[in-house]
């Protein structure tokens, strides 16, 4: 996947809701999708508007459940821990 960041730049995952999928449901399938791990005790965090028509972003704060973080071939380049400072 060509990345449109510089080096060194990270961000969070993203994905979209699949139709008759929760948001929460969402969250989970894409973290292990895109990750490899599972997450537990989602929270939510905030949201905004997105530069296209009919979507909005939503974020959320999970804890880690279980899995080796893993990035998907081909979609993501790096996945790293980062501690809360």
């Amino acid at each position: 996947m060509v990345t449109e960041h510089p080096p060194g730049i990270y961000s969070a995952l993203a994905g979209f809701v699949e139709v008759g999928e929760s948001v929460e449901q969402c969250l989970r399938r894409e973290v292990r999708e895109e990750a490899g791990i599972e997450i537990k005790n989602i929270r939510w965090f905030g949201s905004q508007s997105w530069p296209f028509p009919d979507s909005l972003m939503i974020g959320f704060i999970a804890d880690y459940a279980d899995g080796e973080i893993l990035p998907k071939i081909n979609e993501i380049e790096d996945l790293r821990w980062f501690k809360k400072k």
